[in-house]
C-alpha cells in the first residue's frame, strides 16, 4: 500500500499505477484506490487473474473522491499467491475546492 499526504477538503481525481507479475494460473493480483477514511474500497478494481503469465505488466486505476480535510488516498495491491507487484505511484489532483 502507498499513501498520499493528508489533503484539503474537496473533490479529487486520483490516479495510480503499479507493476506486477503473475507467476501461475491459480494466482491473481488486485489493485484499487480508496481514501483512508472510506475503506473498504469503491469496488473500482483492476485485476490480473493469470491471463498473462510470467510477464511484467503495468496496471492503472483512476477514480474520483470527495473528501474532508485531513483525509488521504491509498493505493492497495494484493495477491493470493506467489505473484508480486512493484513500484506503486499515486497522484491526487484537486478538481473542485468547496471554499
Amino acid at each position: 500500500m502507498i499513501q498520499t499526504a493528508p489533503v484539503h477538503a474537496g473533490t479529487y481525481c486520483v490516479s495510480a499505477v503499479a507493476g506486477g507479475l503473475v507467476n501461475s494460473s491459480n494466482t491473481y493480483i488486485v489493485f484499487y484506490i480508496t481514501s483512508a477514511n472510506r475503506r473498504p474500497a469503491t469496488n473500482n478494481n483492476s485485476v490480473n487473474n493469470g491471463a498473462v503469465l510470467t510477464q511484467n505488466f503495468r496496471m492503472s486505476n483512476l477514480d474520483v473522491f470527495t473528501v474532508n480535510k485531513g483525509d488521504s488516498f491509498e493505493y492497495w495491491c494484493y495477491t493470493n499467491g506467489s505473484s508480486y507487484f512493484s513500484g506503486p505511484v499515486i497522484t491526487a489532483l484537486l478538481i473542485n475546492n468547496p471554499n
